[in-house]
C-alpha cells in the first residue's frame, strides 16, 4: 500500500503539470466572459510532498502547486472493512500571491477552481478512483509578507504581499 501512495501522488503531480495549464485558460476565460477578469500566472514551483519553508518562500516562488499524499507503512489493514488497503487519501496545496487582498482571493479561488476541473478530468490515478468528485478545497493560511527584509514597513501596502495558502483533499479507492 505505501508504494501505491507514492506513485498516486506521482501520477497525480504529472498530471497537473500536463492538464492545469489549460484548466487556467478555461477558469480565466469563464470569470472574463462575467466582467471579472484577473490574470492567472502560470505555475512557478511544483512540489512533492509538504513544504515546511513554503511560507518562507520569496514572492517570486509563487504560484505553487504541490501533491503530498501520506505514506503508511506496509502491514496488514487492521480495519473490519479493509478501509486503509482500499483508500488513498491525497492533499493538494496551492500557495498564490498577490499585491492586494481581493486579488489574491481572486487568483486562489480560480486556481482551486482550476485544480478541481483538472482532477474531475483525469478521475483516476494509477489504478485509484476519485471517490470525492468535489474534493473540498480548505483555506490554509492567510499571510501578509514583506518584500524585503531590508528597511520595510509592514504598515505600508507598497511593502508587502499577501500570500493565500488552500489544500484540497482528494480521496481516492482502488487498488
Amino acid at each position: 500500500m505505501a508504494y501505491d501512495n507514492e506513485k498516486v501522488g506521482k501520477a497525480i503531480l504529472a498530471h497537473l503539470k500536463s492538464d492545469l495549464a489549460t484548466r487556467l485558460v478555461t477558469v480565466a476565460a469563464y470569470w472574463t466572459a462575467q466582467s471579472d477578469p484577473v490574470t492567472l500566472p502560470a505555475v512557478v514551483t511544483w512540489f512533492e510532498g509538504y513544504k515546511p519553508t513554503l511560507l518562507e518562500q520569496a514572492v517570486t516562488a509563487f504560484p505553487f502547486v504541490g501533491v503530498l499524499v501520506p505514506v503508511r507503512e506496509p502491514g496488514e489493514d487492521r480495519s473490519t472493512w479493509k478501509y486503509q488497503s482500499q483508500t488513498v487519501h491525497a492533499f493538494v496545496d496551492l500557495a498564490v500571491s498577490a499585491a492586494d487582498e481581493l486579488t489574491v482571493n481572486k487568483i486562489a479561488h480560480r486556481y482551486a477552481e482550476a485544480l478541481c476541473l483538472s482532477l474531475q478530468q483525469a478521475a483516476t490515478f494509477t489504478g485509484y478512483t476519485q471517490v470525492n468528485y468535489e474534493p473540498p478545497v480548505n483555506l490554509v493560511s492567510f499571510t501578509r509578507h514583506l518584500k524585503s527584509q531590508d528597511n520595510a514597513d509592514a504598515f505600508n501596502a507598497d511593502d508587502v504581499y499577501y500570500l493565500v495558502v488552500k489544500s484540497i483533499a482528494v480521496d481516492l479507492q482502488g487498488g
